[in-house]
C-alpha cells in the first residue's frame, strides 16, 4: 500500500458526478478503467468508498472524509500554482550596491561578485557611483542595499550597521628620475624609512606635485593642510583625472597624491624599479572604508552572505 499514492481527481469527479459512466465521458477515459481506478482506491484505504445504487452512487461516511480531504487538497495544489509566478519572483533578488566615485571598479573588482552569483543564481547586482554623503543618503531613502565609503559615525545605530573593510592611505606616487632630481644623494636607508614609516609633507613641498581631482577627500585634505602649515608646492598640478594624473607622475613629469583604494588594495610597500608609493605620516589623511547596511530582521539572507564575502574579502 506504502508504495501507491493514487490520484483522488477522478475520485473527486466519480463523486461529483454520482456515476461510473458519465464520470468517464466526463474524464474521457473508458469507463472499464475507470472501474479499475475505483477499485484500486478502495482497496487502497481498505474500505468501500461508494454505495451502488442501480442508477447512482452515493459516498460512504468514509468516502465522504476522503472527498473533503480531496478538496481541500485540490484546494491547495491550485492555491500553489496560482501563486508560482510570485514565488518565482520573491526568489529574485537584485542587490543594489553603492561605491564611492572614483573607486568603485578597483574596490568592486576586489570582491569576488562572479562566484557569489555562481552559488546565489537568483541574485543580480546593480552598481551606482557617488560621493559618499549621496550614498549614505540614498541608503537612508532605501534606495541602496549596501553601499561602500568612507567611515563617518552617523550611520553606526540601532538602525544602520557599518563593518570596517581596511584603512585608505594616502601615497605619494613618485618615480625614480624626481625622487634623483629633487633629493640628491638620497641613500637606500631613507627611502627605505619613508617606505616604511611614510613621509612629511613638509620635506615634499619642492617636489613638481600633481594634485587629485577636486571632489576627491585627498585633495580636500592636502589643501587643508597646505593651508594649516602655511605652506605651498613649488610646482603645483591640478588634474580631473585620475589616469591621466597617474601617467603624469610615471612619466616624470611630477609627484602625485593617491588614495590606497585607487588601484590596489594593499599599495603598502608594492614598489617597482621605477615608481615608489610612499605612504603619507600625517595620520588625519589616513580613512577607514567601511560597508554600510540597514539592520533588519526581515533582512533576506543573501544580502547578509555578500556582507560576509565583502568583509572576508577585505580582511586585513
Amino acid at each position: 500500500m506504502q508504495n501507491y499514492r493514487p490520484s483522488l481527481d477522478q475520485f473527486i469527479i466519480i463523486a461529483d458526478e454520482a456515476n461510473i459512466t458519465h464520470a468517464a465521458k466526463r474524464l474521457n477515459v473508458s469507463q472499464q478503467s475507470l472501474t479499475g481506478y475505483l477499485a484500486r482506491l478502495e482497496k487502497y484505504y481498505g474500505v468501500t468508498l461508494f454505495d451502488r445504487g442501480y442508477r447512482r452512487m452515493t459516498l460512504t461516511s468514509y468516502g465522504r472524509k476522503v472527498y473533503d480531504a480531496a478538496i481541500q487538497i485540490q484546494q491547495i495544489h491550485n492555491q500553489l500554482y496560482e501563486a508560482r509566478p510570485l514565488i518565482e519572483n520573491s526568489d529574485k533578488l537584485q542587490i543594489r550596491i553603492g561605491c564611492m566615485r572614483p573607486h568603485a571598479s578597483s574596490l568592486l573588482k576586489e570582491i569576488p561578485i562572479s562566484a557569489f552569483t555562481e552559488s546565489h543564481p537568483s541574485v543580480r547586482f546593480s552598481i551606482h557611483e557617488a560621493n559618499s554623503s549621496q550614498l549614505k543618503q540614498m541608503l537612508m531613502d532605501q534606495q541602496l542595499d549596501v553601499i561602500i565609503v568612507y567611515q563617518k559615525s552617523d550611520l553606526s545605530n540601532r538602525e544602520y550597521c557599518g563593518v570596517d573593510l581596511f584603512s585608505s592611505d594616502v601615497l605619494l606616487m613618485v618615480s625614480d628620475v624626481i625622487l634623483e632630481n629633487c633629493f640628491p644623494g638620497l641613500n637606500e636607508k631613507t627611502l627605505n624609512s619613508w617606505k616604511n614609516s611614510g613621509i612629511d609633507l613638509k620635506e615634499f613641498t619642492d617636489v613638481p606635485m600633481i594634485l587629485p581631482p577636486s571632489q576627491s577627500y585627498v585633495r580636500r585634505f592636502v589643501t587643508e593642510y597646505l593651508e594649516k602649515n602655511s605652506l605651498k608646492f613649488s610646482q603645483l598640478t591640478e588634474c580631473e583625472d585620475y589616469s591621466l594624473m597617474q601617467h603624469l607622475a610615471s612619466s616624470n613629469l611630477g609627484a602625485c597624491l593617491i588614495s590606497a583604494s585607487l588601484n590596489n588594495i594593499k599599495y603598502r610597500g608594492k614598489n617597482d624599479s621605477q615608481m615608489h608609493y610612499l605612504p603619507i605620516r600625517q595620520p588625519d589623511l589616513a580613512r577607514r572604508v567601511t560597508v554600510y547596511f540597514r539592520r533588519s530582521a526581515g533582512q533576506d539572507f543573501r544580502i547578509m552572505d555578500f556582507i560576509r564575502v565583502v568583509k572576508n574579502t577585505f580582511k586585513e
